[in-house]
């Protein structure tokens, strides 16, 4: 049975959200309101909105919700709150300024920022995923990428270092700066504390880049990303249901498919960690 979006929408279980606060009656309404605006505002903003794959999303454990984007099925999740995003999308504004204003201040280019890269190499699988690198240092030659974290994802970082998909957009991003002939040898993950009151808690995580690293993409990210290509074939034809690929259910939460009633009702999207184990 096939679902439309109003269908499974309807069918999912309304989640309870903390109350608005304010002072007085109408101080809570217009909270609501404004809270209102600023979740539509979120959601058109282009980075929401894109429909390419671009490098951040292209080495993500999850076959399902890869093919998913690939085939540009419709975002099901409304259990998330964009505010995290919110404050990260401020501050990668922010972050450009700055090292604007350092190429400013010494009279030479030392950042690139929010420079727009291609990825190249292994038989050209990755040049329909180009994307905006955060930064390039040439005086380290360095792709630097920025992270506003919270205190959970930057206790994390610091244990086990970045996850698999964020080191897949730094070795993407350097490959498009490659391209371009600039030297990349070295990879720096700038951890901004989003939840900190001091910038006493930013974290750096570098790496300098192996032949491994290069094989890594090739060997491995290149024909797994032809094989969730091919998934996204089936799910565009309607060959296949999205809950036929197969699934990672590590890393649910902010995924665009991830919809727990989907394992009670069988309507459209994933049920992820719902359902209790990997598939």
């Amino acid at each position: 049975m096939r679902y439309s979006p109003a269908d499974f929408m309807a069918a999912e279980v309304p989640t309870v959200t903390a109350p608005i606060n304010g002072n007085t009656p109408f101080a809570q309404q217009y909270a609501q309101e404004m809270r209102q605006l600023a979740v539509q505002y979120a959601d058109s903003d282009p980075r929401s909105v894109q429909k390419h794959l671009g490098p951040s999303e292209v080495g993500h454990v999850c076959h399902r919700q890869v093919a998913g984007k690939l085939a540009q099925l419709p975002k099901v999740n409304h259990l998330t709150d964009p505010w995290a995003s919110i404050m990260g999308r401020a501050g990668h504004k922010w972050t450009e300024s700055m090292r604007l204003w350092v190429n400013q201040q010494t009279g030479r280019i030392r950042f690139l920022a929010e420079h727009r890269v291609t990825p190249g190499g292994s038989g050209g699988a990755f040049l329909a995923h180009p994307g905006s690198a955060d930064a390039y240092d040439a005086l380290h030659s360095a792709v630097v990428d920025d992270k506003f974290l919270g205190d959970t994802s930057m206790n994390k970082l610091k244990r086990v270092g970045p996850p698999r998909h964020y080191w897949t957009q730094f070795l993407l991003y350097r490959r498009g700066l490659l391209a371009l002939g600039l030297p990349v040898g070295r990879i720096i993950l700038l951890a901004w504390p989003r939840t900190r009151s001091t910038l006493d808690d930013l974290y750096v995580w570098e790496q300098v880049v192996t032949e491994g690293d290069e094989r890594f993409l090739d060997e491995v990210i290149a024909p797994e990303l032809d094989y969730r290509k091919q998934w996204a074939a089936a799910l565009i034809t309607g060959a296949a249901q999205l809950t036929d690929v197969p699934a990672d259910s590590s890393d649910c939460h902010f995924c665009d498919y991830y919809r727990p009633a989907t394992a009670r009702d069988g309507g459209a999207g994933c049920p992820g960690d719902a359902t209790g184990a990997n598939q």
